[in-house]
């Protein structure tokens, strides 16, 4: 497995890129992907030419180190492979853009994201895993992870992907985590509220599972007519379905928003199978 660190710096720092004397290309030297110096570009990593199998490409089993401050929107362009993932690491870099991942077999790691989300898009986009990552929207109306991209039927849809050991804040729009699709998991994250009126997760699709969750002062606002959930979905069409949903273990404290909103609309029987079991209710409302 390789390394190639990427993406320094490549908004409006100074920081002039290569073959772009004006100082906006974004990146530090001579752009060889060397190391943090010398980083690829974002327009490079955003390019299909390089990735795949061959020498200086993004190829199953490496490691993408990401640099600085980035603040041009990145997309995934290629899989990794069972066994052999492709690492996104943060590397204690910022991104304030959005980071899309459409493809397969990648593990996202210590990603800093300020006033964006990930988004795990297109129904190419599975066996991704999300973990250690704090998401800070910053009060945009944006969720801070989304999982989109599906058929009418859901078996085309994100799947096997996982949410693990992140913190979200300030989301402000939908919730803090949509899922859709099938067989996802959502394991010992951190919500914390800022009384923004927004859900902390949304639900739909099938097989989907929710487990040892932090959920701290999620909270309605009072100057909107939203009302806040813990958990909401919302069936009215095959493409907002939520069957077989597990919510277990999660701890929600401190808030005032609703546990939970199980909404079918238009007469529609699309909600069904779904468990909740051994949560842990503190100063919190039922």
């Amino acid at each position: 497995p390789r390394s190639l660190p990427g993406c320094a710096r490549d908004a409006a720092d100074g920081h002039r890129g290569p073959g772009r004397p004006d100082g906006r290309g974004g990146d530090r030297g001579a752009g060889a992907g060397a190391d943090c110096a010398n980083a690829h570009s974002a327009a490079w990593f955003n390019t299909a030419g390089n990735w795949g199998a061959g020498a200086n490409k993004v190829s199953a089993g490496d490691t993408v180190y990401f640099c600085g401050t980035i603040s041009t929107a990145l997309s995934t362009k290629g899989n990794g492979a069972a066994g052999n993932l492709i690492l996104l690491s943060g590397n204690g870099a910022t991104l304030t853009a959005k980071l899309t991942v459409a493809h397969a077999y990648f593990t996202l790691t210590n990603l800093a994201l300020l006033g964006n989300k990930v988004s795990f898009n297109t129904t190419a986009c599975s066996n991704v895993t999300l973990i250690n990552s704090p998401i800070d929207v910053n009060g945009v109306a944006l969720a801070c992870v989304s999982l989109d991209g599906y058929d009418s039927t859901l078996t085309n849809a994100p799947a096997w992907n996982t949410v693990r050991g992140c913190t979200f804040t300030n989301w402000a729009a939908n919730a803090g985590v949509v899922l859709t699709g099938h067989d996802n998991l959502v394991e010992s994250n951190r919500f914390e509220g800022a009384g923004l009126g927004w859900d902390a997760i949304r639900c739909f699709g099938i097989d989907q599972t929710i487990r040892a969750n932090v959920f701290n002062a999620v909270s309605s606002n009072p100057t909107n007519s939203n009302h806040a959930d813990i958990i909401q979905t919302f069936a009215g069409s095959a493409a907002t379905v939520s069957k077989n949903i597990i919510f277990e273990r999660n701890t929600i404290t401190n808030g005032t928003a609703q546990f939970g909103n199980l909404e079918a609309q238009y007469g529609a029987v699309d909600i069904k199978d779904w468990t909740f079991r051994n949560n842990l209710l503190a100063n919190a409302r039922a």
